[in-house]
């Protein structure tokens, strides 16, 4: 992934434009994760998305265009913030319009405001993000009517990955239905690849999750995940996280060579992905003690990279290791 992706996501984080939780969309959906980007505020946030957009669109489309076109409300400052991007990193004069969403009948009348569009341009529609492609559907018919244009393609900020009307996803759809190329800043897999049990500020992005479902890059799917993977250099020791005893010692064929401890009070604790360990079933260690040492990741998480598979039961039933590891160790 370059860089210049990773430090968008970030930049999403910074300015609370992405979250995590349990939301649902415009449309009607559940999800475990939230794009607003009325959250940039400041002119100094919409120069920097300015040239994030301005970089993937020179990358994937050139500047073989000379209108910006966003969807109002929210594509407006999208296309003033590209435009002058892309004049300031390309030396591209690009115009800039968006629609209204009532047509005005005095002064500067008319459904667009920017540019006007005519005969012959050549235009790339921007916006935020796309779940069901219903502004596309209402903005379509409003570029087309202007002339004899032509649509070089879509650009959204983020690639939510979740299925359009249909079967494919969103974008696919778009492209399929109207006949041009789409793309994104970076995709939700991007965005998992690069946070996923990674600390951004200080806190652990996407972690243990039994209420939504969430992405595992190397399987390329969503599912629940039982467990903390934490990201770690292969080799670094791995200690204890409670007093406790070493149940068993085994291989699986996920998480490699794998420990079980009971904690006592019906808790236990798995520790996956483990090498050179340390311990014996039946021994009883103490916080803090070297169990092992983290291994090289399995097949199951080469994209994910050398990481620390840790989970918890309570009476065999999995619990958030971060809220339960003080009530263990008290």
């Amino acid at each position: 992934m370059e860089d210049y992706k990773k430090e968008f996501i970030e930049f999403m984080i910074d300015c609370e434009v992405l979250k995590f939780g349990d939301f649902v969309t415009k449309s009607g959906r559940k999800t475990p994760f939230f794009v607003n980007t009325g959250f940039y505020r400041t002119g100094a946030q919409l120069r920097r998305l300015g040239q994030y957009y301005a970089r993937a669109i020179k990358e994937t489309f050139g500047t073989d265009f000379n209108v910006l076109f966003g969807p109002a409300y929210k594509g407006i400052p999208l296309t003033v913030a590209a435009t002058m991007s892309i004049s300031e990193l390309y030396d591209a004069d690009i115009r800039y319009c968006s629609n209204r969403k009532e047509v005005k009948d005095h002064g500067d009348t008319g459904i667009l405001l920017g540019s006007k569009i005519k005969d012959g341009d050549r235009v790339m529609i921007i916006e935020d993000v796309t779940t069901s492609g219903k502004s596309i559907e209402e903005t379509f018919p409003i570029i087309k009517a202007q002339g004899d244009v032509e649509i070089k393609g879509l650009i959204v900020s983020l690639n939510r990955m979740e299925r359009g009307k249909g079967t494919k996803s969103a974008l696919d759809e778009i492209k399929d239905l109207y006949g041009f190329p789409t793309a994104a800043i970076v995709t939700m897999a991007d965005v998992t690849e690069c946070l996923y049990n990674k600390e951004c500020n200080g806190q652990v992005v996407i972690d243990y999750s039994m209420d939504a479902t969430t992405y595992f890059p190397t399987l390329d799917q969503y599912k629940y995940n039982d467990a903390l993977m934490l990201g770690c250099e292969s080799g670094e020791p791995v200690q204890a996280a409670a007093n406790g005893q070493v149940v068993s010692i085994s291989e699986d064929v996920e998480t490699g060579t794998t420990m079980v401890m009971d904690l006592g009070n019906g808790y236990q604790a798995t520790y996956g992905q483990l090498k050179d360990i340390t311990v014996e079933p039946g021994q009883t260690v103490e916080s803090g003690t070297i169990l092992g040492y983290v291994s090289d990741p399995t097949k199951y998480y080469v994209k994910e990279g050398a990481n620390l598979y840790f989970s918890m039961t309570k009476d065999g039933n999995p619990i958030d290791p971060m809220i339960y590891i003080e009530t263990v160790t008290e």
